[in-house]
């Protein structure tokens, strides 16, 4: 019986280190803190990132950005400020949110 004890004790106790930590499987997120940016002819991403000003900038009469490089920061130097923007096209209009 106390063999018994034993092995199931040690079947558990080997469970339990064999199991990984949920600290070690996690990903670090590129530029998470947006700290690096890149600089495009009219509008600036955060590395890694992508957003919708690669095609806003080519809308006719519109051109304009909704992610904007801030020196508005929790920890670092920037951050990325988010701003929904109104696009109006002949015929219809829509916000396009930052994102």
């Amino acid at each position: 019986m106390k063999t018994l004890r034993f092995f199931s004790l040690l079947l558990v106790s080997a469970f339990i280190f064999a199991t990984p930590s949920p600290v070690s499987s996690q990903t670090v997120i590129p530029n998470g803190d947006f700290e690096t940016w890149v600089v495009h002819s009219n509008y600036s991403n955060p590395t890694y990132w992508d957003t919708p000003d690669s095609i806003l900038m080519t809308i006719p009469f519109f051109g304009q950005n909704v992610v904007f490089k801030s020196t508005d920061h929790y920890t670092g130097s920037f951050s990325a400020k988010l701003i929904t923007k109104s696009i109006d096209i002949p015929g219809s209009s829509f916000n396009c949110p930052g994102s």
